[in-house]
Order: C-alpha cells, then sequence, then structure tokens
C-alpha cells in the first residue's frame, strides 16, 4: 500500500473513532472527548493537506485494499477528490469549533460531537471510494449520522418532522442508488470506477452493455442524486430542518447536500454515455433553481432565505452537469460550500449588519426613461460578458454548454447594470461596470484553470452533442431570458396584480411540497 493511502487511511480512520465511542461515554466525558475529538479533525486536515501536495506530483491513484480478504475495494484518489477532501476537513474542523462554542453546557453535547465525528468521516469515505459498492455504504452511514443530528432536539415538532421527512427522500434515494447498483454489477460485471468507466466510454467493443441497461444505471444514479441534493420534487425536506442546531445547518448545506452533484460529477465518464439522463438532469435543474429562485425572494427568515437559495444552487449546480460543464460544476461546488457555511455560522450577526446598511428602493420612472435603461443595460453587458466569449473562443473551450452559460452570464451582468443605472449615480454605474468586467474575466480565467489544473473532470466535447442535446440547452436559455425579462418588468410594474399574484403563489411554494399541511 502506497504512503499516500497510508495517510489518506489514518486521517479518515481517527475521525471514525470518536464516532463509534457510545453516546453516554461521550456525554459524561465530553471535554476530554471534546479535546479527542477536535484533535481527530485537525489530524485530518494536515493528513489531506499532505495526501493532497503527493497527489500532485502523481496523478491518479488507485489503490486497493487487498488486505480487506474476499471484499476489495478500492480508493479512487485523484485532484478531484483532493480538492473535495481539503474542503470537508476544514469545513469540518471550523464546525466543530463553533458547534464546541455554541452547545457549552447542552447535555448531549458528547452525543452531538460524536455523530458529526461519523459523518464527516463518512463523506470523506463516500470523497475517496474507488467502488460503487463502498460509495453507497458511505452515502447511507453519512445519512444515519445526519439524521441523528438533525434529531438533537427530538422534542421540537418541527426539527423531528424535517428530520423524518428527510429520512424518508433519502430512503427513496437510496433504493435508486441500490439499483443502480445491481444493474451497474449486471452490465459491467464490476463496481470498480476504473473499469466502469473504461468499459462505458468503449461503446463500440463487444462487451459493451445494452444501450437500455445504461440508460437506466445513468436515470437511477441521477435521480438518487437528485434525492440528496433537494431537486424538484424532493426539495421540500430542506426548509423544514431548519430547526436544527446552527452547525449542523450550515454542515448539511455547505456539505452533505453536495454529496448528489459530486456523485454525478464523479461517475460523468459513464453518465456522458446517456444523454438523456444528462438531459433530465438539466430540465429538472433549470425548474428546480427558477422556482426556488422565486420562493427565496418571498421569505422573511434569513434561515428560509438560505434554505431556498441552496435549493436554487444546487439546481443550477445540477444544470452544469446535465449541460456536460462538469469542469464548472466542480467550482462551484466548492464555492457554494464555502459561502454557505459562512452564511449560516454568521446569520446570528445579520440583525446587527441590517442596522448599519440601508437600501434605498430607487425612484420608478417613465416607462421610456425605464426601456432606455434596460436596452442600455443589455447592450453594455453584452459588450462586457464578451471578454468570456472571446477568452474561452479563443482557447477552444466553447461548446454548447459554455455558450448557454456564457449567457447566463450575461443576464446577469444585465441585471447588475440595470440596478445600478436605476439609482441615477455615475458613481454606482462605475463600480457596477468594473464589478461586471471583474466577473466576466474571472468567469473565463475559472473555467480555464479548472480545465487545466484538474484535468480529471472535463467538459463533454462538441462532438457527442446529440440533436436532443441542443434542444435542452436551447430551452435552457430561454427559460433563463424569461426570468430575467419577467424580473425587470416586477422591478418597475410592482403593484400590478400579476407581481401580487405571483408574489402569493411563490410565498406558498407554488404548492410543490406535498408533505406541506
Amino acid at each position: 500500500m502506497t504512503l499516500l493511502a497510508t495517510i489518506l487511511i489514518a486521517s479518515v480512520g481517527l475521525l471514525f473513532i470518536p464516532g463509534l465511542i457510545g453516546s453516554n461515554t461521550a456525554n459524561q466525558q465530553v471535554k476530554p472527548f471534546g479535546r479527542f475529538a477536535l484533535f481527530a479533525a485537525m489530524f485530518n486536515v494536515m493528513g489531506v493537506t499532505v495526501a493532497a501536495v503527493l497527489q500532485l506530483g502523481q496523478g491518479l491513484q488507485i489503490t486497493r485494499l487487498d488486505w480487506l480478504g474476499l471484499w476489495q475495494p478500492a480508493l479512487y484518489h485523484d485532484r478531484f477528490s483532493s480538492v473535495i477532501l481539503l474542503l470537508i476537513a476544514f469545513l469540518g474542523l471550523v464546525v466543530m469549533r463553533y458547534a464546541m462554542r455554541y452547545l457549552d453546557g447542552d447535555l448531549q453535547q458528547g452525543r452531538f460531537i460524536r455523530w458529526l465525528c461519523l459523518t464527516l468521516a463518512s463523506v470523506q469515505l463516500f470523497v475517496i471510494s474507488g467502488n460503487l459498492l463502498l460509495t453507497t455504504l458511505a452515502w447511507m452511514a453519512c445519512s444515519y449520522g445526519l439524521h441523528h443530528l438533525l434529531m438533537h432536539y427530538p422534542d421540537r415538532p418541527g426539527a423531528s418532522q424535517g428530520a423524518w421527512h428527510k429520512f424518508i427522500v433519502s430512503r427513496i434515494g437510496d433504493v435508486f442508488l441500490v439499483t443502480g447498483l445491481v444493474l451497474t454489477w449486471t452490465a459491467f460485471g464490476t463496481w470498480d470506477y476504473g473499469s466502469i468507466f473504461q468499459q462505458a466510454q468503449s461503446a463500440t467493443s463487444a462487451n459493451a452493455p445494452a444501450p437500455i441497461l445504461t440508460l437506466a444505471i445513468g436515470l437511477c444514479y441521477v435521480i438518487g442524486a437528485m434525492t440528496k441534493s433537494a431537486q424538484l420534487p424532493f426539495h421540500g425536506w430542506l426548509p423544514k430542518t431548519l430547526q436544527t442546531p446552527t452547525p449542523v445547518s450550515a454542515l448539511m448545506h455547505a456539505g452533505i447536500i453536495n454529496a448528489g452533484g459530486f456523485l454525478v460529477i464523479r461517475l460523468s465518464p459513464m453518465l456522458q454515455t446517456t444523454p438523456i439522463a444528462l438531459n433530465l438532469l438539466a430540465i429538472v435543474g433549470v425548474a428546480t433553481a427558477i422556482m426556488a429562485c422565486l420562493i427565496m425572494m418571498t421569505q422573511s427568515s434569513i434561515k428560509h432565505v438560505l434554505a431556498y437559495s441552496t435549493i436554487a444552487q444546487m439546481g443550477f449546480m445540477m444544470l452544469e452537469c446535465g449541460l456536460g460543464a462538469f469542469n464548472l460544476a466542480m467550482v462551484h461546488l466548492v464555492a457554494h460550500s464555502v459561502y454557505k457555511a459562512y452564511a449560516f455560522l454568521n446569520c446570528g450577526s445579520v440583525v446587527d449588519e441590517a442596522t448599519q446598511s440601508c437600501y434605498i428602493q430607487p425612484p420608478v420612472k417613465h416607462w421610456q426613461t425605464t426601456l432606455c435603461t434596460q436596452l442600455a443595460a443589455v447592450l453594455l453587458a453584452i459588450m462586457v460578458s464578451l471578454v468570456s466569449w472571446i477568452s474561452l473562443a479563443a482557447s477552444g473551450h466553447l461548446n454548447i454548454a459554455e455558450c448557454v452559460l456564457c449567457l447566463i452570464l450575461t443576464l446577469a451582468i444585465i441585471q447588475i447594470l440595470h440596478e445600478a443605472m436605476a439609482t441615477g449615480s455615475f458613481k454606482i454605474l462605475g463600480k457596477a461596470a468594473l464589478a461586471s468586467v471583474f466577473l466576466a474575466t474571472a468567469y473565463a480565467l475559472v473555467t480555464l484553470g479548472s480545465l487545466t489544473l484538474i484535468p480529471d473532470v472535463q467538459l463533454i466535447h462538441a462532438g457527442s452533442w446529440a440533436w436532443s442535446n441542443l434542444l435542452v440547452a436551447a430551452l435552457v436559455a430561454m427559460a433563463f431570458v424569461a426570468l430575467t425579462g419577467f424580473d425587470l418588468w416586477r422591478k418597475t410594474h410592482p403593484d400590478k396584480p400579476l407581481a401580487q399574484k405571483l408574489y402569493v403563489h411563490a410565498s406558498n411554494g407554488f404548492y410543490l411540497d406535498m408533505s406541506r399541511k
């Protein structure tokens, strides 16, 4: 066994140890137990950091654990898993340190830390697994640990209801994942990632599985990922889990909910051979993102705003995966995790921050002036976004997926510039223009950088796009254009009956949560 694999096993294994100690013992010896758990988390950060440095000079490392006997799963460690491991270890340490202060004096503090360690270790095992059976077991262990964290306050009806709703949705996801596991063995005769990816991409070989079987496998994994990442129609559980301790919310929204996106990105070499599954993912992703964005704007609670923000971000991440932009989905995963962890751990300061800032609604102008402002914003946004378009085209990485995402970037810049122009301040407009140029440049650099630094996760090549993919890409583009147009209309006509009716429906979640009373 290599040095890299030894470090990974030691780092993750040490984090498992606090999770194996009984809850009563942890509660009775909470101080020494907490210190040991914190030491394990710090050692975990150092271990995965060293492993990431070692991996840079070695490339993909597949280590078979032959000392386990008959079942010999493999560890699959590449640059992608290195980045995610570092993210999990860092966030886990921050959340654990925060939780120790947050729950200081709580009679169940030791129990909470125990399940936190077990959940973090399970997520890391899920990331480094190179075998689908081990991945599934780690997926279930993570869900089991999260359920106990969500049930930290079992006497709260809201917390209990949310935890059991999440439990049911997770079991639905398990059914699809296990079904995909069985079908994968039937089709490929193995659960090892390396062998599966090689067989899936050699469609012309004599041993290639039947297309209908490959499609069924892809759909099972995609739907399983949708349940974990709170996609339509499985999204209702996430806003109901907000009565749990804040560290749980930070861990769940910044880490565990990304498991669905990670699974899709990890299995991308196989899922690329099933365009229908990716098309389904893109359609559900854009529907989830738009729905959650509209609902988010009607929420009065900061935690509910963050919850629907997470659903929208997960929808956009699934959209990126469905379009084949797996590299951008990976960058999105990391950036969203860091932001959302900070947002939840800092949400207690929202009242203090609100007293220090005041947003002044710009006056409603004549429709002709408003139209001119919107047209000017559109033209300026297109000019700014050309930075990304030209950069990606010159590098040879501009395909259909990138065109759609560049269009979405342009629409976002239109809204930034429109808001700035509406204030009538040249100073604000200048800052918005500079921010837009920075955003367009950063998008191009991040895209090219992710392809260069982390070659394990790539875009779908243009030659592999079928007519159905092009149709889905066109529908996605039209959906975001319509959403942007509606948002600009809503801001200039807030008193229109249509806007008021939509507000009522959005505040009720568009009645899509079947378990809502």
